[in-house]
């Protein structure tokens, strides 16, 4: 599915439009899914407000969409960016296939037991931010750029050490 789909369902919604019309500061910041069939076809959709701090998560799942209150945004030193979805040239599905690739190419003896992603603009980019979780305890995390497709970085690091 693409960007411009899911947000054309949100933004013609009942919930989004009531939701808009008391919030105009809020901006589009992110679209987190978890890769895993109990989460098939759900899309957790963020809306930043600047001035508050605050983030607001619309979950939208195919059978509704249900709206979360204003929630303390917990982040590092920095700013959260709002997601350009004109700059978005690239399904999920073809990001997917891209993180698959170079996770076959690098990191091919590691086992997966979980994955996620979320599409957020860094440095001025749209990114597709993947995480995979293996059975080692490590994740392997592959950014892609959402506009060109190209994989901008990936690493694999180690969850916790246990001795």
């Amino acid at each position: 599915m693409d960007l411009n789909t899911i947000l054309e369902r949100l933004h013609t919604s009942n919930e989004f439009k009531q939701w808009q019309k008391e919030n105009k500061d809020f901006y589009l910041a992110h679209i987190f899914v978890m890769h895993d069939e109990a989460n098939k076809g759900a899309f957790q959709i963020g809306y930043y407000n600047s001035n508050k701090d605050k983030m607001i998560t619309f979950i939208m799942t195919p059978e509704e969409i249900k709206l979360t209150s204003e929630q303390e945004v917990m982040k590092a030193k920095q700013t959260i960016n709002q997601l350009d979805a004109e700059k978005v040239k690239i399904s999920f599905e073809t990001a997917l296939e891209t993180a698959k690739k170079c996770r076959e190419e690098n990191y091919k003896n590691e086992l997966i037991m979980k994955s996620f992603f979320i599409l957020q603009e860094l440095d001025k980019i749209p990114v597709f931010n993947i995480t995979y979780l293996t059975h080692g305890f490590k994740t392997i995390n592959i950014k892609i750029n959402a506009t060109t497709g190209e994989v901008v970085k990936h690493t694999i690091g180690v969850i916790a050490e246990f001795s």
